[in-house]
Formats: C-alpha cells, sequence, structure tokens
C-alpha cells in the first residue's frame, strides 16, 4: 500500500508553465502568421480580378463580332493581369455573349465577364505548401444599341 505524500512535501512542477505557455502560443500564432501571409496577396488578387473582368467586359463589348469579342476580351484581361505582375498561370477568363441576331452581333443585351485568379502557394517551414483560394470577380456591360455595324 502506497502512502500519501506528506503536506510539507511538494512535487517538482517546475518549468510545466513555461512550455505549457510556449506551445499554447505557438498553436494560437501559427495560423495567425499563416492567414497574415496570404491576405496581403489575397487582397491584390481581388482588386486584380476585379479590374481585369471590368476591361474585359469593356474590350468584348467594343468588338465588332463574336469571335473577336471573346479574344479582345481575353487579351484584355490577361494584359491588365500581367501589367500588375500576376503570370499567366492560374488565370481563367471566361466571356459570354447575347446570341447573334442574324449572324451578326447583336446590338442589344450585356456581355458578362468572369476572371478567376489562383494565386502561388504560401510555404510554411516544416508544415508545408497552403494554397490560396481562387479568386474570382465578375463584370457585365451592356452593349451599345446605337453603335454601328458593316
Amino acid at each position: 500500500m502506497t502512502s500519501l505524500p506528506a503536506a510539507d512535501q511538494r512535487r517538482d512542477d517546475g518549468g510545466f508553465v513555461t512550455t505549457e505557455w510556449a506551445v499554447g502560443i505557438a498553436t494560437i500564432l501559427l495560423p495567425i502568421m499563416v492567414l497574415a501571409g496570404l491576405l496581403p496577396g489575397w487582397a491584390a488578387q481581388h482588386d486584380a480580378a476585379g479590374a481585369a473582368a471590368r476591361e474585359a467586359a469593356r474590350a468584348a463589348a467594343l468588338a465588332i463580332d463574336s469571335g473577336q469579342a471573346e479574344h479582345a476580351g481575353s487579351e484584355a484581361a490577361r494584359s491588365l493581369l500581367a501589367g500588375r505582375g500576376i503570370g499567366p498561370h492560374g488565370i481563367v477568363v471566361e466571356i459570354h455573349l447575347p446570341p447573334p441576331v442574324d449572324g451578326q452581333a447583336p446590338r442589344e443585351g450585356e456581355v458578362r465577364a468572369q476572371v478567376g485568379i489562383t494565386g502561388d502557394p504560401l510555404v510554411v517551414p516544416f508544415l508545408g505548401e497552403f494554397s490560396p483560394p481562387t479568386v474570382s470577380a465578375e463584370h457585365r456591360r451592356r452593349l451599345n444599341p446605337f453603335r454601328s455595324q458593316p
């Protein structure tokens, strides 16, 4: 049978508080550090995606026919993103046009441009890579019903 320690005897717990405190702070700070590393890039990509969608919709609305509209919108968005330092990988540009009328580009309706950007992964030592979410933006632009057509 074991006896209970006397009241004047104490166990040596020195150092446990410091260890628990360090582990607790690391557990709290590590996700915050990862988030802080991702947020500035996410905000810049969100702004760039919105500007690229506006530019793509504008270029597509000014084009003469459907084939040129899709190409012009895609090139305008990619050019703007390249100017902001976002490389061509991870960029998706979709241009949605109203259906043609009698084989010609429609005079009315709206052009819808969607731009999606997937950023570079964030590398955290000893934990691996964290891929940021895909940032997307959409812009709609009405076609000018009074524009001249060939």
